[in-house]
């Protein structure tokens, strides 16, 4: 069974072949549901279905651990904005090669222009600060160049923060998302975010003014 990705809760009665949900309107991700078909993001080769399965579970439980979202219905998300959750889909490569696959998957938001409670023309409301690459040629450049006694060692350090948006809240109230089945959303429901996620427009600003504070 192929799932694709960003698909709508409310769309599994209409497929006979998705699983049928538990009593309570969840989906048991464990074992009910198939292991998916998925491409790699960049090269289009397809990727092993168990590791797949494997890495989407791992960023669910990630995503569980920060308390990222809060099921609600999808009725909630229609009364409070008059739009729909905004949707998602999963985006997913191999980090090594054919022979040694190591997959990476990550829930990625759709909001555009056209897809967003944030004006078009709001530049303020999405912008971030980003350094440009001549900066960090700069700062390599006078690292490597610039002496101050040899007693004086320095230390350029480079860092990076693996899942760096779902460390920051979100900036916006009343902003839903439909969540992919593997979450366990229950039918009906979909995600009302607490945190960001890759994909929402101002969600890199949320990172810097997480990284100010």
């Amino acid at each position: 069974v192929e799932i694709g990705v960003g698909q709508h809760m409310d769309e599994l009665d209409a497929n006979p072949e998705l699983p049928d949900p538990e009593p309570d309107g969840s989906v048991n991700t464990e074992e009910s549901l198939e292991r998916p078909v998925a491409w790699d993001e960049y090269t289009g080769l397809r990727l092993d279905p168990d590791l797949v399965y494997k890495s989407r579970r791992e960023e669910i439980q990630f995503m569980d651990q920060l308390n990222v979202w809060e099921f609600r219905p999808r009725t909630e998300a229609f009364d409070r904005t008059g739009e729909p959750p905004i949707g998602n889909r999963w985006v997913e490569c191999n980090k090594r090669d054919s022979s040694r696959m190591d997959v990476r998957s990550r829930i990625v938001v759709q909001e555009t222009k056209r897809v967003s409670s944030i004006s078009p023309d709001d530049v303020a409301a999405v912008f971030s600060a980003t350094p440009p690459l001549e900066a960090i040629r700069m700062v390599l450049s006078l690292f490597m160049t610039v002496r101050s006694g040899v007693d004086n060692d320095r230390v350029l350090s480079f860092l990076d923060i693996s899942r760096a948006h779902p460390h920051c809240d979100v900036l916006r109230e009343n902003l839903y998302v439909n969540l992919p089945p593997e979450s366990g959303v229950p039918l009906g429901y979909c995600g009302s975010q607490k945190r960001s996620l890759y994909g929402l427009r101002d969600a890199p600003q949320a990172f810097e003014k997480q990284v100010r504070e």
